[in-house]
């Protein structure tokens, strides 16, 4: 009987592969022309459109005013703001965050409205809420991207989103994991396992 429910729960836990191998397949079978690539200086001259990104950050302070110092400095877009979501019982990242955002006003610190750890749409909904607030101060974000509290960004990442939003609803760029020590194996693991399905 064990073995049974353990096929059983590996069966279900592999349909959301199997979606996106169909998907996959789909793609193939699709004869829609594809993507429009831009010729050379056209992405950097493509108008900017005003993109929102949204960090959810619970207990980060180690690795989130690194991550929003050295994204700010090698982004070479300009209309963006980053909004940071913390809880109101985690100081060490809202004063990390702040410590950034009071050098630099494309970023926010937003804090929830529920001690944490909540889910990660919790904080993603509490970020939307003060999004909306500053649309109706200074006018709409044309994208809203997400990113995670360790993420590095490519320096032309917000172009390339910017370029593919006149074609797509949706875009996601691929995620290369960077190197980790081999006795942290659950966690390459995980970062290459990551990596592939993007």
């Amino acid at each position: 009987m064990i073995p049974i429910l353990i096929v059983g729960w590996f069966l279900a836990s592999a349909v959301d592969d199997f979606v996106i191998l169909l998907a996959w397949f789909w793609t193939l079978l699709d004869r829609r022309e594809g993507p429009i690539w831009p010729a050379p200086g056209e992405l950097p001259a493509e108008p900017e459109r005003r993109i929102a990104i949204f960090v959810p950050a619970w207990r980060e302070e180690a690795v989130i005013a690194r991550m929003l110092e050295q994204n700010t400095a090698a982004l070479r877009y300009r209309s963006y703001r980053i909004l940071v979501g913390t809880y109101p019982n985690d100081r060490a990242t809202q004063e990390a965050v702040r410590s950034v955002a009071e050098r630099d006003n494309r970023i926010t610190l937003v804090v929830g409205p529920r001690p944490g750890p909540t889910s990660k749409a919790d904080c993603l909904n509490a970020l939307y809420r003060r999004m909306c607030e500053i649309e109706a101060q200074e006018g709409r974000f044309d994208l809203v991207l997400i990113q995670d509290a360790e993420d590095v960004m490519h320096p032309d990442e917000l172009h390339w989103k910017n370029w593919f939003a006149r074609q797509y609803d949706m875009v996601q760029t691929a995620v290369l994991p960077l190197a980790t020590p081999t006795f942290e194996l659950t966690h390459g693991v995980y970062c290459d396992d990551f990596a592939e399905y993007h």
